[in-house]
């Protein structure tokens, strides 16, 4: 009898972590500049397009075309981008990125592993959605 029902919690649980999942994708779509507190100098952006593709831009670096998945970890979201830089060097990295409200999130980056990671708000940037 115990059987079932911690199989149909799990199968509950794996929905619900798949429904988030796509809600933040959806989120994230549109532009999000990277707030360094400096309006002066051009800050790096992120332009996710889809579900999928994301441009990150740096100033006087060029920008990488890159693919991303979203994962939860210990109740964080994890961004996981992956690709070639402008230098045509492969990226393969992970950012924390914690939802503030409609326009502004937070996100922690590189990780070096972000299944033993935890979230540490003095490493944190803020980004905001421009478009």
């Amino acid at each position: 009898m115990k059987t079932p029902l911690l199989t149909l919690s799990l199968c509950f649980l794996f929905s619900f972590a798949s429904v988030a999942q796509r809600l933040t994708s959806k989120y994230l779509i549109g532009t999000w500049n990277i707030d360094d507190g400096t309006p002066q100098s051009p800050s790096a952006f992120f332009r996710f397009r889809d579900s999928i593709h994301v441009t990150l831009s740096i100033p006087y670096q060029g920008s990488a075309h890159l693919i991303y998945t979203l994962k939860m970890y210990h109740d964080q979201a994890v961004l996981h981008l992956k690709g070639l830089n402008a230098n045509n060097v492969k990226m393969d990295m992970y950012w924390f990125i914690k939802i503030l409200n409609s326009k502004t999130m937070e996100a922690e980056e590189p990780l070096s592993n972000p299944k033993s990671d935890i979230w540490n708000e003095d490493l944190a940037i803020t980004m905001i959605k421009v478009k």
